[in-house]
């Protein structure tokens, strides 16, 4: 129950139970026979390959390694699962080459090494791209084959319509527009924190589960800064299959989602008709006047939009359900991650009082003078402690993967990757590295599994608490990096501060059984960076 600060405030956490298991109790038979299996086959591949060499050439080529051993119960819940249990895989500093189905695997590790895979250009996302496109959000086949065949990959591994998409993504989410997007966003969620704030003075608000408001109402507030209010005026149901949706993607990726039946499907064709349908009305009453000249649209939401549109239907293959599944994945990469980072960073934040209370003084000291609500926002994205909790969720919940293709051979610190391998990576023990985030010993530093903001925080000349980066090159990439950064981290920042900044200004909040939090939230405790591109 959130009220204000005049009255008694309560926010009651309660259990994510709406997420049926992955892999049911009967299946696992099935599956580890599946799972052993391969072992087996991936075993004897191995035993036909050369072997690594470490000598004074100009190149190392990463020792072999094995899936044997890597495999558990915890490695088939989820790709963190797999990371975690995979240690001879992803937890060393160095290097490792597996052979997989006929396929080459380097398994890059190691802060220097991710920097330097982040910084080349031939390492290419698009065939991850591909896969992701057409089994997770069903991209027709047709679009696939004319716009992402390998043949077509230049040097820079960007194929001409990828380039295309890049551009206006990072055209939309920085600069003039980027800007613009912001300051939708800002009217929006202040306008929505005023209707909350007016509930609470008479009733207060009462969520059966906390991450709801995240998950639906501050959705809520960036699709309509992003897209306008048509799209939720016309498919109402949007955020709870969006959402449901998203809590399906790793089992459209890994073939499993067929086990919990045709919910999940009929969740994302409903998303995706939800988009198609919001397109074709925009199409039809949009018009050269509509956008004004901030590029606002009261059809398409934004100029970006419609420009997408426009391109899209002069690319071959590009027909209405094509351009719907183009547009949800824009809308994933935007918002899946950013929302539920929102959500630890305002938990973290209320279940602390000593915490709360340095972030209300950071708050309070860059409120416009006179104004309730409004804030110098520069200053509000500079705060040392607002910007140390905002890191440290990122650490310690957000866990990434890299899938990048050689395009010709390369040579990442010495260690040779030939042309055609594929190359993975995770953040997870980067973040996780108590070598990188416990410096001054377990004594002064709590361990890498604990959270704990003042990792970011080092004392100036004069002792005054500054947040710092500093060391932490390759070892904290929530963002990817690189020649290709995540486009939209800066609006994510913003979305997490100032909703953070809003709500800790405008009410109290109880986290009932606090203690219990970590298992209250077991689905959202980690949340995965499904992909880079």
């Amino acid at each position: 129950m959130l009220s204000n600060h005049s009255s008694d405030l309560s926010a009651y956490l309660s259990l994510l139970n709406d997420h049926p298991a992955d892999l049911k109790p009967s299946l696992w038979p099935q599956v580890v026979f599946a799972l052993l299996l391969g072992v087996i086959v991936h075993y004897i591949m191995l035993q036909r390959c050369p072997t690594g060499t470490h000598d004074s050439f100009a190149y190392n080529t990463p020792p072999r390694a094995s899936l044997i051993g890597c495999l558990s119960e915890a490695s088939l819940e989820s790709p963190l699962g797999f990371v975690r249990s995979a240690r001879s895989l992803f937890w060393r500093h160095h290097p490792v080459w597996l052979r997989l189905f006929g396929t080459d695997i380097f398994v890059l590790q190691g802060g220097q090494n991710i920097t330097a895979m982040l910084k080349d250009s031939s390492l290419s996302a698009i065939p991850l791209a591909a896969h992701l496109l057409k089994n997770a959000f069903r991209m027709p086949s047709h679009v696939i084959n004319s716009h992402y065949r390998e043949s077509e990959f230049p040097e820079n591994g960007a194929t001409p319509m990828h380039t295309k998409v890049r551009e206006l993504n990072r055209k939309f989410l920085t600069g003039p527009q980027g800007a613009a997007f912001a300051d939708r966003f800002r009217t929006g969620l202040k306008a929505y924190i005023q209707t909350l704030e007016q509930k609470s003075l008479s009733e207060g608000v009462y969520w059966e589960d906390f991450a709801d408001l995240f998950r639906k109402d501050l959705t809520a507030v960036v699709l309509n800064a992003m897209c306008g209010d048509k799209l939720l005026q016309l498919s109402p149901g949007f955020l709870d299959d969006f959402w449901e949706f998203n809590d399906s993607l790793i089992g459209f990726l890994t073939y499993t989602s067929w086990i919990s039946g045709t919910r999940k499907y009929a969740a994302r064709d409903r998303v995706l008709l939800a988009i198609e349908r919001w397109q074709t009305a925009a199409a039809r009453h949009c018009n050269a006047h509509t956008t004004n000249s901030t590029g606002a649209d009261p059809h398409w939401g934004s100029s970006f939009f419609r420009e997408r549109y426009d391109m899209m239907q002069q690319l071959e293959g590009y027909d209405a359900p094509a351009m719907a599944v183009q547009e949800l994945a824009f809308l994933y990469a935007l918002n899946s991650n950013a929302v539920i980072a929102t959500f630890w960073t305002a938990l973290e934040v209320f279940k602390d009082a000593d915490l709360l209370d340095a972030v209300r003084t950071e708050v309070e000291s860059c409120r416009v003078p006179g104004e309730t609500m409004e804030f110098d926002t520069d200053a509000l994205l500079r705060q040392p402690v607002l910007q140390a909790v905002y890191a440290e969720v990122l650490r310690l919940r957000g866990h990434g993967m890299f899938v990048l293709k050689a395009n010709h051979d390369v040579n990442i610190q010495g260690w040779m990757i030939p042309k055609g391998s594929l190359v993975l990576a995770s953040s997870t023990p980067a973040h996780m590295d108590s070598e990188v985030w416990c410096t001054d010993g377990p004594q002064s530093h709590p361990p890498v599994d604990v959270f704990w903001p003042r990792r970011f925080l080092q004392p100036d000349s004069e002792g005054t608490m500054k947040f710092s980066q500093k060391a932490t090159e390759g070892s904290w990439a929530p963002f990817g990096g690189g020649v290709n950064p995540c486009p939209g981290r800066q609006f994510a920042k913003l979305q997490a501060i100032l909703t953070v900044a809003l709500l800790v200004s405008r009410f109290d909040c109880r986290v009932s059984r606090g203690a219990d939090v970590e298992n209250e939230y077991e689905e959202l405790r980690y949340w995965y960076s499904r992909y880079y591109w």
